[in-house]
This record gives structure tokens, sequence and C-alpha cells, in this order.
């Protein structure tokens, strides 16, 4: 037999909108066992925690925490610049609440379709300072500089490995590095 029960927001909300009294709410039976108590809510993982370090540090012209489903973990997102082409993303391994990457990516224009040459490179090169302090390591000098240049570099230190690869398009230079924890599977 299929119970429903309403959240304490939904009867206010029905009490709002109706002239009669709700019904009495129904008290929850207590757990059976360890194993079966309800997930508690309260706990912050080590996704969320990333996500609050992250804002600390980043400018964000938005920020976006899209909840995890079918299979796929919940993604921070922070956008950044007037064109809206720096973005910073935090994805969490589903079901485990540990960080599974964090990527930034700049949409570098290198024709101007609108968005100017090279749109929000003072807020790209802002963002990946800020990067590197959140995930700093022995090759942040080398992490920089690859940045700017054309070819791909991976590199491992302090825990995490950093991948940046560089993909040229009819108009746009994607320029993105991978920041992976070692010993996790993205």
């Amino acid at each position: 037999m299929l119970i429903r029960r309403l959240l304490p927001s939904a009867v206010f909300l029905l009490t709002a909108c109706s002239q009669s009294s709700p019904p009495p709410a129904e008290p929850s039976p207590p757990p059976e066992s360890p194993t079966q108590q309800p997930a508690d809510r309260s706990v912050v993982t080590p996704f969320q925690k990333e996500v609050e370090r992250s804002k600390t540090v980043l400018s964000c012209k938005s920020t976006k925490i899209t909840p995890g489903s079918s299979g796929w973990g919940a993604l921070f997102g922070c956008i950044g610049g007037d064109a809206e082409t720096v973005k910073f993303f935090i994805n969490e391994e589903p079901e485990t609440g540990r960080v599974s990457t964090t990527k930034f990516l700049w949409n570098d224009w290198f024709k101007d379709r609108g968005y100017g040459l090279h749109a929000d490179a003072k807020d790209a090169d802002k963002m990946i300072h800020d990067l590197v302090k959140l995930y700093p390591s022995d090759h942040d000098k080398a992490l920089l500089k690859a940045f700017k240049g054309k070819k791909n570099f991976t590199v491992e230190g302090n825990g995490y490995r950093f991948e940046y690869t560089f993909d040229r398009g009819p108009a746009i230079d994607e320029r993105m590095i991978v920041i992976t924890p070692l010993g996790s599977t993205p």
C-alpha cells in the first residue's frame, strides 16, 4: 500500500490555499536498523566543501549547482566574463559526494563573430591564476605557460593530475584544464 506524506511546507501551502484544515500529519515510524536510517541531509560532502572553497576564490558572473540524476553526479558551474566565455566546473562522482574532476575552460575567440577578439581574456587570465591558488603544485608556472600555448600538456603534482588541452575550431580556440584527484576515476 502506498502511503503519501506531505512535507510541512506542502501542508503549509495547502493550508494557505484551502479554506479547510489539513489532515493531521502521521508520525514517521523509526528506522528498523542502522542500515535503513535515512541519509542525513545536513552532512556536508567533499563536493559541497569544494564548491564553497572555490566560491571564495573565483569571480563568477553567475553560479549554479545542477543536482545529480540518472547516473550523473551533481555539477557546479561558474561562468565568468562579459561574453560568458570563461567557465569553471566541479563534477561530483555519482552517489559518493566526492569530486570527480574540476574543469576550467576558456572559449578564446580568435575571429570576431560579435564577441570581439579574445573575448574575456582578462577574466580568463584571472581565473587561471585563481585555479592555481585553489590547486597549487610545483608545476604552477608550467601550467600557466601551457594555458597560453597551443600544445597539450599533462603533469601530476600535490595529489592531482593537471591536463591542459588545446582544440582549434573554426573561430574559437578551446583552452581547457581538467584537474583529477589522483586515485580517482573520472
